[in-house]
């Protein structure tokens, strides 16, 4: 599966394409059959991935999404974590677009932060790179990671994050078949 990942991912745009490697945790979302997770065993101390090619090959028409979390399993730590926050126009308990230009807003002022539009072109996934790496021997202490780099976001920026993401350490797509317009455009890089 790496090499066929591999050059899947080759002609993304450089600020997703950077995020893939064999060693960070992964799905792939095939449109029909079950989703590939990487690693195997991700809630253990021993996580590991052996591919059987019992997947489609990976082709836009096979691929419904890939996503990653950050989570570098071999070396077992947290390089990146991303937040998902979603406009209420793609999920009905989203934000609405003035709160969500808001955080925008507070968020570009953050060098720290890397903004992203989520793949409805709605919602924005902000992504804060670990320097340095933590610990995080299993992905929910990867999560745990997320949780206190959310926690350092809201008291930077004076807004209740915790409130409007879902989810820390947990998987983002980087590619979606049904990817719409704008989605996944880079707002602001990390400095």
């Amino acid at each position: 599966m790496f090499p066929e990942l591999s050059e899947f991912v080759r002609d993304f745009p450089k600020h997703l394409r950077r995020l893939w490697r064999p060693d960070i945790g992964t799905q792939v979302l095939f449109a029909k059959g079950e989703p590939v997770r990487i690693p195997w065993g991700g809630k253990t101390a021993h996580p590991y991935f052996a591919d059987h090619s019992y997947h489609p090959p990976l082709t836009p028409a096979s691929v419904k999404g890939i996503g990653v979390n950050g989570w570098c399993w071999t070396d077992q730590r947290s390089e990146y974590v991303t937040f998902d926050l979603d406009s209420v126009a793609n999920h009905g308990d989203g934000l609405a677009d003035e709160q969500l230009a808001g955080i925008i807003g507070r968020l570009m002022d953050v060098p720290e932060a890397e903004i992203v539009r989520s793949k409805s072109g709605r919602g924005i996934h902000v992504r804060l790179f670990f320097d340095p790496k933590p610990h995080a021997l299993t992905h929910t202490e990867h999560a745990r990671n997320g949780a206190r780099a959310l926690a350092w976001l809201a008291q930077k920026t004076g807004l209740p994050l915790q409130a409007a993401v879902d989810a820390c350490g947990a998987i983002a797509w980087i590619w979606h078949q049904h990817t719409a317009p704008g989605g996944f455009e880079l707002l602001k890089e990390a400095h």
